[in-house]
């Protein structure tokens, strides 16, 4: 919850989870945790900034916070790709598939610390 942002608000999250509470809600739904790992770090860092900064605009205090307003946003937020898809071209070019390839290998130094922003879980039903 400490990364919370304006895009978590346009998306309709209801939540985000430290690993430790990410670890206990798994094993409560009845799974066994072998790993968690946080990606991310260090390009997502940068680029969630961005995006919490282009979301803003958009977030209306007063009703995405309710319970219809994020659920009428996640609703919303898997069709609605545009604020990604503006990206797509440079993603798609020889320059931004380098940049991919060079911010996934830098990141699995940092795979089992903190500095990511987002977590990847493996499990097994108990």
């Amino acid at each position: 919850m400490k990364k919370w942002n304006a895009s978590d608000v346009w998306a309709g999250h209801f939540r985000r989870y430290e690993r430790s509470q990410l670890a206990k809600l798994m094993q409560s739904a009845g799974f066994r945790v072998e790993r968690i790992l946080c990606y991310g770090f260090p390009l997502a860092n940068v680029v969630e900034k961005i995006r919490a900064a282009n979301y803003a605009p958009e977030v209306n205090e007063a009703t995405d916070k309710t319970a219809k307003g994020m659920h009428d946003n996640s609703a919303r937020s898997g069709i609605d790709r545009r604020h990604v898809m503006k990206w797509y071209p440079l993603i798609k070019s020889p320059l931004g598939k380098l940049v991919m390839l060079t911010a996934d290998w830098a990141q699995r130094p940092f795979l089992h610390t903190e500095l990511g922003n987002g977590y990847v879980v493996r499990a097994r039903a108990a």
